[in-house]
């Protein structure tokens, strides 16, 4: 699958050595206040914009923390599981995530530091089926 992504991006990858750094956010949906985290030792702020429309109205703050993520293989059609891990859960998420009456969705995109409104890959959509 071919996907486009900013000359900046396109010039950090290909780059022995780059300042840049690629930020995974993360945002979980549970009815309430959405649970938003940037894969990043500082917070970002972003409006989180996909093919020139901004997903928020104003920036947004992706507290920032670690979460690790377990992407399945590609095979074929078949429907995949992901894991997200979140490090030193804040008792607010597990709060949000119990209380949820729904399950809670799901969005990660990739967006660059310099750059986190322009978003380089995603949105994916997940369903949260599991929390422990």
């Amino acid at each position: 699958m071919s996907r486009s992504v900013s000359s900046a991006a396109r010039t950090a990858m290909y780059a022995q050595q780059t300042e840049e750094v690629f930020v995974l956010l993360l945002q979980i949906d549970t009815g309430g206040e959405p649970i938003r985290v940037a894969l990043d030792s500082e917070n970002l702020d972003s409006k989180i914009t996909v093919d020139g429309v901004d997903t928020h109205s104003s920036a947004v703050t992706f507290v920032g923390g670690f979460f690790g993520i377990e992407l399945p293989e590609e095979a074929g059609e078949n429907i995949s599981n992901v894991r997200i891990s979140i490090d030193n859960v804040d008792r607010v998420i597990v709060a949000a995530i119990r209380q949820a009456t729904e399950p809670p969705e799901v969005r990660l995109w990739v967006v660059l530091r310099s750059s986190p409104d322009l978003v380089e890959a995603g949105p994916y959509y997940l369903v949260l089926e599991n929390a422990t």
